[in-house]
């Protein structure tokens, strides 16, 4: 979808060679995952509902993995593996 044919994010060996240890999915699939949370978790699936997410990269999200996503208060966003713990993605999002 995004273009980035990027060998960290499918080749093992590459991405430990670069420093990580293993292959990670990519932030825009993170963000994929959160937007499709919000949506179905907040909006009972009306996407018309979300009308802006943003969000920052803070560490890789490892395969295999879990990736679970948590609202913060109002409009605060992250994901993570666990409630509290490490986030793979920061964020805000507005909705109507």
């Amino acid at each position: 979808l995004t273009g980035d044919f990027n060998p960290l994010h499918w080749l093992g060996p590459y991405a430990r060679v670069a420093g990580f240890r293993g292959v990670f999915i990519q932030g825009f699939c993170t963000g994929a995952l959160a937007a499709e949370a919000l949506i179905s978790g907040l909006y009972a699936g009306d996407i018309r509902r979300l009308t802006a997410l943003e969000g920052r990269f803070t560490r890789p999200q490892y395969v295999p993995g879990t990736v679970r996503v948590f609202v913060d208060g109002q409009h605060g966003v992250y994901a993570g593996s666990d409630p509290g713990g490490p986030a793979t993605l920061v964020g805000s999002f507005n909705h109507v």
